[in-house]
């Protein structure tokens, strides 16, 4: 059987981290949750990550600031950025 793909979370409201985290799980991928870019950016994991689902809104490094930053960085990880803020779409 092949490896899943590893899905790396970054939410810093807990209920959504671990919602996300159970989807896509229950989708067949691997998850990694992180509650900050900051924790995303120092672990390991980062090189393994397939698709990165981050929170445009966070304290200290935004999902827009984390995508810029890992492309600079030439980390180019396939992105989707996620708001609870309708006027950000």
């Amino acid at each position: 059987m092949p490896k899943a793909s590893l899905v790396s979370v970054v939410e810093d409201e807990q209920f959504l981290r671990e919602s996300m985290k159970r989807l896509m799980r229950s989708l067949g991928y691997d998850v990694a949750a992180f509650p900050s870019a900051a924790d995303f950016l120092a672990s390991p994991r980062l090189a393994e990550t397939a698709c990165l689902i981050a929170d445009v809104h966070m304290p200290e490094m935004t999902g827009l600031e984390l995508y810029e930053h890992l492309i600079e960085a030439g980390h180019a990880i396939p992105t989707i950025l996620v708001t609870a803020y309708p006027d950000d779409v």
